[in-house]
């Protein structure tokens, strides 16, 4: 099913705020994404500055430090894709408190499908653990 008309219109107007791990590394899946947002106009914040645009003169960040809050945005998208010891349960029990409309990029092999909110889409291109 397409989004509504009004949906679009709430993330042209509120846009989307983006949640990292610390540390962010290198958020391959919210790149493109963020790169498609930036083309479409739609606006995106950040928890913080993340990843420099490497085609940029100044060194600007993609993803930059927002002034609003995640509730203000139309949609929050918390991005796990991360390897090693990082612990993601601050972010998805940030999740589950905001009860908000909420997505999760996640390119880490394997996730833990019950550490994930159940109300959050989920986007994953690895297998998930049961």
């Amino acid at each position: 099913m397409p989004p509504s008309d009004q949906f679009i219109q709430e993330l042209r107007y509120r846009g989307i705020y983006f949640l990292f791990p610390r540390p962010p590394g290198t958020p391959h899946l919210s790149i493109c994404v963020a790169e498609g947002l930036e083309e479409l106009g739609i606006p995106f914040f950040a928890d913080n500055d993340v990843y420099a645009k490497p085609y940029d003169a100044n060194n600007a960040h993609l993803f930059r430090q927002a002034t609003c809050q995640p509730a203000d945005a139309a949609v929050v998208v918390a991005d796990i894709a991360v390897g090693g010891n990082i612990d993601i349960g601050p972010i998805t029990n940030f999740l589950r408190a905001l009860n908000h409309r909420t997505a999760i990029l996640c390119l880490s092999d394997p996730i833990v499908m019950y550490d994930i909110p159940p109300t959050s889409r989920v986007l994953s291109p690895m297998i998930p653990k049961m």
